[in-house]
C-alpha cells in the first residue's frame, strides 16, 4: 500500500504526506533523521515536508530511505527537485533514470543526482587532514562518485536521449564536507590547477598548469573527468556543497515555517568580486531578520563540459554560479552578487518558548 511499511503509514493525522512520520521501527533511524526530531529542527521539518508535498516518490521507499540509510541522497534530491521547480522547470521523475526529466519552454534536459558518501579509507574527521590531503579526498570521493554514473550511461535511457545530460553531485563523504569549496572538483573536471600571480600593475591573473592525476589513501584516478572516454555525454555537472538540512532550516526560519522561538545565526565566507581579491569575505547574519534572503539556487554552481555532445545552454541555469573552461581559451565564470563558498548554521532555542 502507498505511503505504507512495516504496518506504519508516512501520513500524519491530517492524511497529508509526512516525512517524520514514522515507517521503521526508531532503533532503524539514522542519526541525521534522529536529530532533526528535535525541537530546533522545526523550520526544516516544515520545509522540507513543503517540498516533499509534490514529489513524485517512484520507487514508493522514499520516505524509508529518508529515515533509515538513505538519508543524505534523499535530502539531495528534494533539494534539486525545490530548486528545479523554484527556477520555473516542470519537473518529472525518471524511472528508472535518470532522477529528473526537466521541461521550460522549450529546453528540455534530464538530471541524474549523485552524492559522495563516507570511505572506509578515512576514518577520522577532516579536519584532522593537511589542506591538500582534505583536497585530494574531496577529489577521490567525488570522482568515484561521478565515474560510477559514467559507467551507468544513463544517457541512453529513452528520457534522455538526444538532450543534455547534468549529473549533479553532493558531498556527503564527511560531516566537514560542506565546509570543502567546488575548487577540488574542478580541478577533476577540466584537470587543471590555477595559481593565483600578480602582474607589474598588480594585477590579479591565473596561472594554469595540468593535472595528471589525484591521489589519497593509497587510491589514485585520473585527473579531466571531462576528457574521460563516454563524458562527453555528460553536458555539465551541478555541485552544491549547501544542499544539507541547514539550507532547508534557513529557508524554512525565513518563510512560512518560521519559528519563534529559534535564533538561527549563519555565519560563513563568500566571494568578493574586487577584480584582484585572492581572498573570499566573511558574512554574518540572523536569519529571517531580512538582512538577507537566501534563495534555493545560492551556493550551486554549475560547471560546463567543453567537450559535450549536447551543450547546456548558458541561460539554463542563469541564476547561479557557471564555469567554463575550454581546452583552449581563458576560464569564464559568471557569480551571482552574493555567493557563498562556506557557511555554518547556529541555532539557539529558547528556554521554555
Amino acid at each position: 500500500m502507498d505511503g505504507v511499511m512495516d504496518g506504519v503509514s508516512s501520513r500524519n493525522p491530517r492524511g497529508e504526506r509526512d516525512l517524520f512520520a514514522p515507517v521503521v521501527s526508531e532503533e532503524k533511524f539514522a542519526p541525521h533523521f534522529r536529530t532533526m526530531l528535535l525541537r530546533g529542527s522545526a523550520p526544516s521539518r516544515g520545509m522540507m515536508n513543503e517540498v516533499f508535498s509534490s514529489f513524485d516518490d517512484v520507487d514508493g521507499n522514499f520516505v524509508e530511505q529518508f529515515q533509515t540509510s538513505g538519508f543524505d541522497a534523499r535530502v539531495w534530491e528534494l533539494y534539486l527537485y525545490a530548486y528545479f521547480r523554484d527556477v520555473g522547470f516542470a519537473v518529472k521523475r525518471g524511472r528508472p533514470a535518470p532522477d529528473f526529466i526537466l521541461r521550460r519552454v522549450d529546453t528540455a534536459i534530464s538530471v541524474e543526482a549523485v552524492t559522495a558518501n563516507p570511505s572506509p579509507l578515512v576514518p577520522e574527521r577532516l579536519a584532522e587532514l593537511s589542506v591538500p590531503e582534505r583536497h585530494e579526498h574531496a577529489v577521490v570521493r567525488l570522482g568515484g562518485a561521478l565515474y560510477s554514473k559514467l559507467v551507468k550511461r544513463d544517457w541512453v535511457q529513452p528520457d534522455a536521449v538526444g538532450k543534455p545530460f547534468v549529473l549533479a553531485v553532493a558531498p556527503f563523504y564527511d560531516p566537514d564536507a560542506s565546509q570543502i569549496s567546488s575548487t577540488p572538483l574542478a580541478q577533476y573536471l577540466y584537470g587543471t590547477k590555477h595559481a593565483p600571480v600578480f602582474d607589474t600593475e598588480g594585477h590579479l591573473f591565473l596561472l594554469r598548469t595540468s593535472i595528471e592525476s589525484h591521489s589519497f589513501g593509497g587510491k589514485v584516478i585520473p585527473s579531466a573527468f571531462f576528457s574521460q572516454p563516454g563524458a562527453e555525454n555528460v553536458s555539465a555537472v551541478l555541485f552544491s556543497n549547501a544542499a544539507t538540512v541547514p539550507k532547508f532550516s534557513r529557508l524554512g526560519q525565513q518563510g512560512t515555517h518560521r519559528a519563534s522561538d529559534i535564533t538561527m545565526v549563519r555565519i560563513g565566507l563568500c566571494h568578493d568580486h574586487y577584480r584582484d581579491a585572492v581572498q573570499p569575505l566573511r558574512f554574518e547574519y540572523v536569519v529571517g531578520d531580512g538582512q538577507h534572503t537566501e534563495t534555493w539556487g545560492e551556493g550551486l554552481t554549475v560547471f560546463h563540459n567543453p567537450f559535450a555532445l549536447h551543450p547546456l545552454d548558458d541561460e539554463v541555469f542563469a541564476d547561479i554560479a557557471q564555469i567554463w573552461e575550454p581546452q583552449d581559451g581563458p576560464v569564464r565564470q559568471l557569480l551571482p552578487p552574493f555567493f557563498p563558498y562556506q557557511s555554518r548554521t547556529a541555532v539557539v532555542v529558547s528556554k521554555g518558548g
